[in-house]
């Protein structure tokens, strides 16, 4: 399930954000979005799994990117 959760998450961003998206792993869960991430408080508002594809079904379901970040 996890290449095929990655690779949508691909395409999305191929389609929608020049093909960026950021995927970051911490010592206690997963963050993602679209876009580059550049501002250390935009991690915060990330979507948020325990895992990576966790983290990327989220993203999935609510494709948040930095650019509408706060």
């Amino acid at each position: 399930m996890s290449n095929e959760l990655l690779n949508n998450v691909v395409d999305y961003a191929n389609e929608n954000f020049n093909g960026h998206f950021t995927l970051m792993k911490f010592t206690s869960n997963w963050r993602a979005c679209y876009g580059t991430v550049e501002e250390r408080d935009q991690i915060s508002q990330m979507v948020e799994g325990k895992t990576k594809d966790e983290a990327l079904q989220k993203l999935i379901d609510n494709p948040i990117s930095v650019y509408d970040m706060d």
